[in-house]
C-alpha cells in the first residue's frame, strides 16, 4: 500500500474555467495518489463539478494542465478520459432501460467484429466478484433499484479499463444500508491501486470513507487535510468561510390543527401493483411531518396522491383550511385543487423531470405557478422576476442570470431554485421530497431552518428524508412506510435511529416486511391491460371507438351537416367499391409500416410523431432509384435497393432527432413535427424542379413498372411484407412483455 501511495495518479495545476463572465474553476491545484480516496468538499457553485467534468473530457480548461501518471495529457472529450484510464459516474444515470446491464456497459464500445454478449456477461460477472458487486448482468434495467443503476455506471467504467474514478454524489439517492455497501466495494477498489475521487456533501460519510479532502470556495482551491486530523466542523467552516452553527432549531408551536386528513389511501401503479395500502395519518398545521422508509416504500406515491398526481383507488384526503371546512381532494387534478383556494406547494422528487422546465431561467420557472393569474392576452413578468431575484439572494443561486437555463446549473443550485419557489408561496401544505439533496452542508441547514420557519406560520410541513439523524432532529413526528403501509407514526423529539430503522424494515417493527401485490383492480382507474380482465379492456375498447364517434357527430351538427349522412360517406367513400377498398388498403400499407417503426420508439418513451416526414424522406430515397436506375440493374434487384435506400433515407431522417435528443435534450415530439415540414417542403421542390415531369405541372412522372412491388396471387406485395412485419413485430414485444414479467417474478 505504501509504494501505490508514493505514485500521483492525476496531478491538476493551474486549472482555470471560465462560462462568460463567470469563473467556474480559478487556478486549482490538485494532487491525486493511487490507493487513495479523496473527498472534493465545497458549497453548491464552487465548481467540483465542473473541475472533475474537465477530467473526464466533457469540458476543457481555458488554462492550466492536466498530467497522468506525471505526464501532460489533453483531454477533449470522454473518449480520450478513458484512454488516459479516468472515469466519471455522473450524479444523474446514464442508461438504457431496456437494455440490461451488460448490454449499457459495452454500449459504444469499438471491439471489432460482432458482439459476444456471452463473453461480456462473463467479463462483468468477473468484475462484480473481484470488487463485490452485486449484479446479474442479464438484468433489465428497469427492474433495478437505483443502487443497482449505480453499480452498472461503475462497472461500466471499470470494464473500459479505468484506474481513475469519479463519483459524483454516489449516496444522493441511497438508503443507509446501500451506502454502506457500497463503501465496502470502493475500500476494495481502493486496496487493488485505484484512484478515487467522490464529491459530496454529507460529512459522515467523508469522514468514514476518505483518506483526504480537498476544498473548494468560490471556484478557489482552499486547501487539502487528512481526513483523520480534521472534523467536520473544520471542514465546514473551510467551505464557508466562516464558522457555521451545525444545529436545527426546533421549536414548539403552541396551537398545532389538523391540516391534512388522510383515511385508508391505497394507490396503485401502472403495472397494477399496490403501492400505498390503506394508509392513514393526520398532518397537523404547525408541525413538521417527517416520511421515512427504505426508497421505494410508497413516499413518492403519498406525496403525488395528495397533490392530485397520482390516482388514488380507495381512500379519503381532507383538507382543512383556516376558519372554513373541509374538502374532499380524492379526484380532483392539480389545478382542481388550486382552484378550491387549496394552498399547497410541492417540491418532487424529480427537480428537472417535474418541478423545472430545464431550458428555462430562474424567472421563466418561477412564472409557471402565476403564469394563470394574468389579466389580458400579456403575461405578468415583474412579480415573477422580483421573486427569482429575492430566492437568488437569499439562497445564494449561483448563477450569471434569472435568464441563464437551469439545467446548466449545478443539481445543489436547481435545488435551491425548486425549494425557493415553493417555499415562497406560503402555502398551507408544503410537501417536500428530499428537499436537500445535492445541497451544501450551509445551505441545507439554510433550507431546514426556512422549513422551520414555514411550520411556526402555520403550515403543515410534510418532509420525506433520507438522513435519519436530520429527520430526528427538525421533525416534530415521522411516519415510518414499510412495503406501501404505515409501520407506525412516532415523536421526533423521543425515539430513536434504532426504532425508526426497525419500523422501516418491518411493519409495526415486530412483523417481516409485508407488501401486497394483490392485483385488486378499482371501478375506475388508468392501468395497463395486465391489471385487468379481457372483458374490462374490449369494454373500454368500444367504449373509447363509440364515444369518438359520438363526438365527431356532434361536431359535424355544429357545422350544419348531417352526421348520419357524413359517416355513410365516409364509409362509402372508403369501402363502397372494389376500387375504394383497392385505393384504401395502398394508403394503409405504408401507414401501417410506420406504425409497426415507432412502436418501439414509444415503447422506449421516444414520443416519435414524426412518422410522416420520415416515410417520405424514405420515399424520396426510393424515389430516386426509381427514376433513374431504370433499366440499369434487374427488377428484382432495383426493388431490393430502393428498399435499402428508403430504409436507410428514414432511419437518418429519424436520427437527426434522436441525435440532438441524446446530445442536448431537445423536445423530440416538437423536432420531429417541425422534420414533417422541411421534408414537405424538399418535395415541393422536386416536384417543381429536378424531377418536374412536363415543365409547369409540378408532378412527378410515374414510375416504370419494373419498379413497382409485384403482386402475389392477386394481392400486392407490400400488403403481405407488412402482415408479415406485424407478426414479427407482435411476437417481438410479446416476448419482451413475457421477458419483463419474468425477471420481476424472478426479483
Amino acid at each position: 500500500m505504501t509504494a501505490l501511495e508514493t505514485v500521483c495518479a492525476i496531478e491538476l495545476r493551474n486549472i482555470t474555467k471560465r462560462f462568460g463572465s463567470v469563473v467556474a474553476n480559478d487556478g486549482i491545484n490538485l494532487a491525486l495518489n493511487r490507493g487513495e480516496i479523496l473527498s472534493l468538499l465545497g458549497e453548491n457553485g464552487s465548481g467540483k463539478t465542473t473541475l472533475m467534468n474537465m477530467l473526464a473530457g466533457i469540458y476543457f480548461p481555458d488554462e492550466g494542465e492536466i498530467l497522468v501518471e506525471g505526464k501532460p495529457v489533453s483531454i477533449r472529450s470522454p473518449k480520450d478520459s478513458f484512454q488516459y484510464g479516468i472515469g466519471m459516474i455522473h450524479q444523474h444515470y446514464k442508461l438504457v432501460d431496456v437494455f440490461t446491464a451488460a448490454e449499457n456497459i459495452v454500449l459504444g464500445l469499438d471491439e471489432g467484429g460482432r458482439l459476444d454478449i456471452k463473453a461480456a456477461n462473463a467479463k462483468v460477472k468477473e468484475i462484480c466478484d473481484r470488487y463485490g458487486f452485486d449484479i446479474d448482468p442479464t438484468q433489465k434495467i428497469y427492474d433495478m433499484s437505483v443502487s443497482q443503476k449505480q453499480t452498472v455506471e461503475i462497472v461500466k467504467v471499470l470494464y473500459r479499463g479505468a484506474d481513475i474514478l469519479i463519483l459524483d454524489e454516489p449516496t444522493a439517492v441511497l438508503t443507509p444500508q446501500e451506502t454502506e455497501k457500497l463503501f465496502t466495494v470502493l475500500r476494495n477498489m481502493k486496496a487493488d491501486g485505484k484512484a478515487i475521487v467522490i464529491i459530496t456533501h454529507k460529512l459522515h460519510e467523508v469522514m468514514a470513507l476518505s483518506d483526504k479532502v480537498a476544498v473548494l470556495r468560490k471556484g478557489k482551491y482552499i486547501g487539502t487535510v487528512k481526513t483523520s486530523e480534521t472534523n467536520p466542523q473544520a471542514l465546514t467552516d473551510m467551505m464557508v468561510g466562516h464558522s457555521v452553527t451545525l444545529n436545527i432549531d426546533r421549536p414548539k408551536y403552541d396551537a398545532p390543527v389538523p391540516r391534512l386528513t388522510l383515511k385508508g389511501i391505497t394507490c396503485y401503479d401502472g403495472e397494477g401493483v399496490k403501492r400505498l395500502d390503506n394508509v392513514s395519518f393526520t398532518a397537523l398545521g404547525g408541525e413538521i411531518l417527517g416520511i421515512a422508509g427504505i426508497a421505494g416504500s410508497g413516499q413518492r406515491e403519498l406525496l403525488e396522491a395528495i397533490a392530485g398526481l397520482h390516482p388514488v383507488a380507495e381512500g379519503s384526503i381532507q383538507f382543512t383550511p383556516e376558519g372554513k371546512p373541509a374538502s374532499e381532494l380524492v379526484g380532483k387534478t392539480p389545478m382542481q385543487i388550486k382552484k378550491a383556494g387549496v394552498a399547497m406547494a410541492f417540491v418532487p422528487e424529480d427537480r428537472l423531470g417535474m418541478g423545472l422546465v430545464g431550458s428555462m431561467g430562474m424567472t421563466d420557472n418561477m412564472m409557471l405557478r402565476s403564469w394563470r393569474k394574468g389579466k389580458g392576452i400579456f403575461v405578468n413578468r415583474k412579480d415573477p422576476n422580483e421573486l427569482a431575484m429575492q430566492v437568488w439572494k437569499e439562497l445564494e443561486v449561483v448563477t450569471p442570470s434569472t435568464d441563464f437555463p437551469v439545467r446548466r446549473m449545478s443539481g445543489g443550485n436547481v435545488q435551491k431554485v425548486l425549494v425557493g419557489r415553493e417555499i415562497a408561496t406560503a402555502p398551507s401544505v408544503l410537501m417536500t421530497a428530499y428537499a436537500v439533496r445535492g445541497l451544501d452542508i450551509n445551505t441545507s441547514y439554510t433550507i431546514y431552518n426556512l422549513l422551520t420557519k414555514e411550520k411556526m406560520q402555520g403550515s403543515a410541513v410534510i418532509y420525506v428524508g433520507e438522513d435519519l439523524d436530520v429527520l430526528l432532529e427538525l421533525c416534530d413526528r415521522i411516519l415510518v412506510l414499510c412495503g406501501g403501509k404505515v409501520s407506525g407514526i412516532v415523536d421526533g423529539r423521543t425515539t430513536t435511529k434504532e426504532e425508526v430503522g426497525l419500523l422501516m424494515t418491518r411493519v409495526g417493527g415486530k412483523r417481516k416486511p409485508l407488501m401486497n401485490n394483490s392485483m385488486k383492480t378499482p371501478l375506475i382507474r388508468l392501468a395497463k391491460r395486465e391489471g385487468m380482465d379481457k372483458r374490462t379492456v374490449w369494454a373500454i375498447r368500444v367504449g373509447s371507438i363509440l364515444l369518438a364517434l359520438l363526438l365527431g357527430a356532434l361536431v359535424i351538427a355544429i357545422s350544419g351537416v348531417n352526421p348520419f349522412k357524413a359517416y355513410g360517406t365516409i364509409i362509402t367513400g372508403a369501402l363502397g367499391k372494389k376500387t375504394a377498398i383497392r385505393q384504401t388498403v395502398k394508403i394503409a400499407v405504408p401507414l401501417l409500416g410506420c406504425a409497426l417503426a415507432i412502436a418501439p420508439c414509444f415503447k422506449m418513451r421516444f414520443w416519435n410523431i414524426g412518422a410522416e416526414g420520415q416515410i417520405t424522406a424514405g420515399a424520396i430515397a426510393a424515389s430516386y432509384f426509381a427514376l433513374y436506375w431504370v433499366g440499369k440493374v434487374p427488377s428484382a434487384v432495383l426493388l431490393l435497393i430502393m428498399g435499402a435506400a428508403g430504409a436507410v433515407a428514414g432511419g437518418i431522417w429519424a436520427l437527426i432527432p434522436a441525435f440532438f435528443k441524446a446530445r442536448w435534450n431537445t423536445n423530440e415530439t416538437l423536432f420531429t413535427l417541425m422534420m414533417n415540414y422541411i421534408i414537405i417542403g424538399v418535395v415541393r421542390w422536386l416536384q417543381g424542379g429536378p424531377w418536374e415531369g412536363r415543365p409547369g405541372s409540378q408532378i412527378i412522372p410515374m414510375f416504370d413498372q419494373s419498379a413497382w412491388l409485384p403482386e402475389v396471387f392477386g394481392v400486392h406485395c407490400g400488403w403481405i411484407i407488412v402482415l408479415v412485419l406485424v407478426v414479427v413485430m407482435h411476437l417481438s414485444l410479446h416476448e419482451l412483455h413475457q421477458a419483463r414479467l419474468r425477471d420481476r417474478r424472478h426479483r
